[in-house]
């Protein structure tokens, strides 16, 4: 299994124990998650260093999973850097959608 595949099912396992509450599961997925992106993604979007659109979506969404997750926890630190690393995916979306409308 490719990295993104990999990747691809710990999101999918960290957004299922998230929609059963089940939080601690879910905090060891979305740990477990960083490391797979790590692996086939450069995480955060810098230049020259991009992950292709499938990856960046899928590391969006993983953050986003983390703030939501955050939320749960009222873990307030946890809430700031997951917002820290996924503000450049808005950034970059933006970008992308100016000069290619159907990206997002």
């Amino acid at each position: 299994m490719d990295a993104f595949s990999t990747a691809k099912n710990i999101y999918l396992a960290a957004q299922k124990a998230y929609d059963q509450k089940n939080l601690d599961e879910c905090a060891n997925q979305l740990s477990n998650l960083k490391i797979a992106l790590v692996e086939c993604t450069s995480f955060i979007p810098s230049q020259g260093n991009d992950p292709n659109s499938k990856e960046a979506c899928l590391t969006r969404s993983s953050l986003e999973l983390g703030v939501f997750h955050s939320i749960q926890c009222r873990d307030i630190g946890a809430f700031e850097r997951y917002m820290k690393q996924l503000l450049p995916y808005y950034q970059d979306f933006l970008s992308n959608s100016q000069s290619h409308p159907n990206v997002v």
